[in-house]
């Protein structure tokens, strides 16, 4: 399932994390959007999101169209959101190496990943505070979400693995029962999924 596709499908999620809460509302918000979206902050993605402005406010890098050219003033927004994007990369990077609970595929209760995540976020700004964010946090983010994509990957063909089995278990089990020669189907495909929401965060 594409990022986008993931975005949209948790839409009234992210429309309730980015609601201005009622002193927020009041506060400067030159960014762009707010227009259509004045009770909300905006999430900076990458291009990968073109078009999520429709459902969420996404402030998304400008594309070249196709045989021209980007104006002066599109490449320099498109060089603040890649500038912003990089802070917010190396950030995650540094909060995915101190916690490894926000860093590794969470196992514990579900209920519970908000607090835990929110924990690690306030932690993690504490220490920024002495120890500044370097570019290598950036490319600890890269390693860890190769290794997060990686583990996925493993769990998917092995709970494929596992439904192959059930499915041949399943078809010599209903064979033994119908010996008399009645004919019998059996679906060509079962559904399975790596987590509810397919992003392999949750075991």
């Amino acid at each position: 399932m594409a990022d986008i596709a993931i975005a949209q499908s948790n839409r009234e999620f992210h429309l309730n994390k980015l609601a201005k809460t009622p002193s927020e509302l009041d506060m400067a918000d030159q960014g762009p959007l707010r227009e259509e979206y004045p009770a909300s902050w905006a999430i900076l993605a990458d291009k990968g999101y073109q078009g999520l402005h429709r459902n969420l406010r996404a402030i998304t890098p400008t594309k070249r169209p196709a045989g021209g050219v980007l104006t002066v003033s599109e490449m320099d927004v498109n060089d603040k959101i890649a500038s912003d994007r990089v802070i917010i990369e190396n950030f995650f990077g540094r909060l995915k190496t101190l916690w490894s609970v926000v860093g590794d595929t969470f196992k514990w209760k579900r209920d519970n990943y908000d607090i835990y995540f929110q924990s690690c976020v306030a932690f993690t700004n504490v220490h920024i505070r002495f120890m500044p964010l370097r570019a290598e946090d950036g490319h600890d983010l890269h390693r860890l979400v190769n290794g997060l994509i990686s583990t996925g990957q493993k769990k998917k063909a092995k709970r494929a693995g596992s439904v192959a089995m059930s499915r041949d278990k399943r078809k010599r089990r209903l064979s033994a029962m119908y010996a008399n020669g009645e004919t019998f189907q059996l679906s060509a495909e079962m559904e399975y999924d790596e987590s509810e929401d397919g992003s392999c965060i949750f075991d």
